[in-house]
């Protein structure tokens, strides 16, 4: 709600200072409307009937300033300023603010105006700054002081205002408005009007009331029924009908023609409500949307090192279980070939051997003992093979593109989504692997990872919703017999398109409706139970392939019949336009 209320508040500051901006052009233009008079009518008109320097004819800064003190008897709250770095009229001279925009413009000579706020006598006040070049006509009094007319010397002396140069900026037109004159007078305009109309239609409801109660009462009664609802409904549409030629008609009239502008002054009103309001919320989804893409990045980039850590902590220990057990079954071995060499060379042991030769069952145990370092050996193996898809599926931090192997990403992806797919006592969910000779392909390999991760695990979702029914509390399905039992398969294809890779991923559970399949890359839109799905995961993969890997995603759905998504991407992303 707070960030509702900044962006009206923004909205309105923007309308705000286009109309104080609006305001001080204008006067900023009447001010240099007559700079140009000066120097191109005024002062060489004047020129023609005396050689003397007439101050009040020739300088435009000293005319302008002059013209500006009658203006301001009229408006004294709009302040007109020409400072200067070195002016010749010590009244001129630029205070602390005025100089940093002399200097600005000086930096930069691109700068055309400057606008922004300051406090002058406590109250907040707009301007409007433009900069004004030395032309070759301001040398005749800003050259030498030797050189300047006596009247110039004369009336502000020799110590400032000279030695500028063509070209250089010395000065700037500065319009000041004050804000709090609009701010009252938008207030007092509304006030005024509001009065204005009630007073008026109070009087003129009495004078009708009194002059023709007796004469017309059934029309007047009519016309303030009309009115009444009117007032509690400016959309109804309702109008008087009467056609006469008396007063009484043409009050309905010009009620009929107010009634239908209300009506319209309402209806625009409630359109421009509307699209704020639209707006408004379009820029809150948006908020929450990337607020959302930004929780679940980091969380994933979280997730990224801590399983890279633990896959890093475990592969140690586990190569080193891995290369030892390799060694205890060669000696076991040996051991073996040696206890079997000893009975055939000793058939008969004492009693104590053959009574502990029994008891431990040494021809099990040598059979069993192979059967378990041939065990532990698939078993350590197994871990390597969990432990390099995790390495793989890890790199969610990685913020630089470069070439992966979509196979190895997607593998990765479902050995770690290896319980969900065979679960005890439910039917196995059967994956079909057609890969193509794909190339290593330019990507950022840990979000393409966490795509596939996405897209699998909804259609894991989707057939066990098939299959029974879903605990999402417990995380295991049980059988639902309102579902036929179905053989639960997902197809992953891949193959090449020209210069993009296309990879298709389908499940064949009971697919989605046409309105669902619409939806499914909207953000926050699930049709999971509350609280068990956000609805960011479709809608992050799809940001992920259309902007960061300039692809497309694309989702098919027949209801009854199963889910395909296709992603395509291309081979090379830094020469690739993005696909439409």
């Amino acid at each position: 709600m707070s960030i509702g209320a900044g962006y009206i508040n923004h909205l309105q500051t923007q309308i705000f200072e286009q109309e104080a901006r609006t305001r001080s052009e204008l006067v900023l233009q009447f001010g240099e409307a007559n700079r140009l008079y000066v120097n191109e009518q005024l002062r060489p008109s004047v020129q023609k009937y005396t050689k003397e320097f007439v101050l009040e004819a020739m300088s435009a800064a000293f005319a302008t300033n002059n013209i500006f003190k009658y203006f301001n008897n009229r408006f004294p709250k709009y302040i007109y300023k020409q400072p200067s770095l070195n002016p010749l009229n010590p009244h001129n001279q630029a205070d602390e603010l005025e100089i940093q925009l002399i200097n600005k413009f000086r930096d930069s000579q691109n700068i055309k105006d400057l606008v922004g706020y300051r406090k002058i006598n406590n109250q907040e006040q707009f301007y409007v700054a433009r900069p004004i070049k030395v032309e070759a006509s301001c040398l005749k009094c800003h050259s030498n002081p030797e050189t300047a007319p006596k009247e110039v010397v004369e009336r502000y002396g020799k110590t400032q205002g000279y030695h500028w140069r063509v070209g250089d900026i010395i000065s700037a037109l500065i319009i000041y408005i004050p804000t709090q004159d609009l701010r009252i007078h938008q207030r007092a305009m509304w006030v005024t009007v509001l009065i204005v109309f009630l007073g008026l239609t109070i009087i003129l409801l009495g004078l009708i009331s009194i002059l023709f109660e007796k004469l017309v009462n059934r029309r007047i009664r009519k016309v303030a029924i009309i009115m009444r609802q009117i007032g509690l409904n400016p959309n109804s549409n309702l109008r008087i009908i009467d056609s006469s030629a008396d007063e009484i008609g043409t009050m309905a009239k010009v009620f009929n023609h107010m009634s239908d502008t209300l009506a319209d002054s309402h209806a625009h009103l409630e359109q421009k409500v509307a699209e704020r309001t639209a707006a408004l919320e379009n820029a809150l989804n948006e908020l929450k949307t990337t607020q959302t893409q930004l929780i679940q990045t980091e969380k994933m980039s979280s997730l990224g090192q801590l399983v890279a850590g633990v896959a890093h902590e475990i592969n140690n220990p586990i190569n080193f279980i891995h290369g030892n057990v390799a060694h205890l079954d060669g000696y076991t071995q040996n051991l073996l070939e040696i206890i079997q060499l000893y009975q055939s060379q000793y058939p008969h042991p004492i009693s104590t051997i053959k009574d502990k030769i029994a008891e431990f069952d040494l021809a099990f145990m040598s059979e069993d003992l192979l059967k378990l370092l041939s065990s532990m050996k698939v078993g350590t193996e197994r871990i390597r093979e969990i432990v390099k898809s995790l390495r793989n599926f890890s790199r969610l931090d990685e913020a630089e593109i470069k070439e992966a192997n979509i196979h190895e990403g997607i593998d990765s992806t479902l050995l770690i989504l290896q319980n969900r797919l065979h679960q005890p006592g439910c039917s196995q969910i059967e994956v079909i692997k057609n890969y193509g000779n794909l190339p290593l392909i330019e990507c950022y390999p840990g979000s393409l990872n966490q795509v596939f991760m996405n897209i699998l695990a909804n259609a894991i979702d989707a057939l066990e919703e098939a299959l029974g029914t879903r605990d999402w509390g417990l995380g295991r399905t049980f059988p639902n017999p309102q579902f036929p039992v179905l053989n639960p398969q997902i197809s992953i294809q891949t193959e090449m398109q020209g210069n993009f890779v296309s990879i298709h991923i389908a499940d064949n559970g009971q697919g989605m409706t046409e309105e669902v399949c619409k939806r499914v890359f909207d953000p926050f839109f699930t049709t999971k139970p509350v609280g068990k799905g956000t609805g960011m995961g479709l809608s992050i993969s799809y940001q992920i392939i259309t902007k960061n890997h300039k692809g497309r995603l694309e989702c098919f759905s027949t209801l009854g019949e199963g889910t395909e998504f296709v992603i395509q991407i291309p081979i090379c992303q830094r020469a690739s336009e993005p696909l439409r």
